[in-house]
């Protein structure tokens, strides 16, 4: 009885596939697109100077909208878990003989409280990767859990 709390979850897929998260992006246009109406709104409520300072603000950073169609329309694979190792999107891929201290760590944003970074960390060769995770269609637990299983897995020779 005791031997099945420890066993592996089989459910667990050999690779996980992790990529940028769409709904992150989609909620950073929606957020361009409120501050736009504001802008709208405060030209047509005689605030044209707060209304027009607003709108050239938001027109500075369409840049950066840009390029969120653009992540969202390639969908690139950040990276690659499995029994092997770790893939980044560079192409590096890393076996789990040579990872060591992997972890996933949480950097307080004191300006926002709500808000925290949180990264993946390993050291290969004694060098600290550090990968942000927030933006990436898997949460925290998650990563953690797989981290687990996988090296687990490739411990096991499975």
């Amino acid at each position: 009885m005791l031997a099945g709390l420890f066993e592996e979850n089989k459910k667990a897929p050999s690779q996980t596939i992790v990529r940028l998260s769409k709904s992150y992006y989609y909620w950073q246009i929606v957020l361009f697109l409120f501050w736009i109406s504001i802008a709208i709104i405060l030209i047509f409520l005689d605030l044209k100077i707060f209304g027009f300072l607003l709108a050239c603000l938001v027109t500075y950073n369409m840049k950066d909208i840009f390029k969120v169609f653009s992540t969202i329309q390639n969908n690139l694979i950040q990276m690659t878990l499995s029994s092997k190792g770790i893939s980044l999107c560079d192409g590096k891929t890393f076996s789990w003989n040579s990872i060591e201290d992997d972890k996933i760590i949480v950097k307080p944003n004191y300006a926002a409280s709500v808000i925290s970074k949180e990264y993946l960390t390993f050291k290969i060769n004694h060098i600290e990767k550090e990968i942000f995770i927030n933006n990436l269609d898997i949460n925290s637990l998650r990563l953690k859990y797989l981290l687990k299983t996988y090296r687990n897995r490739h411990l096991n020779g499975k």
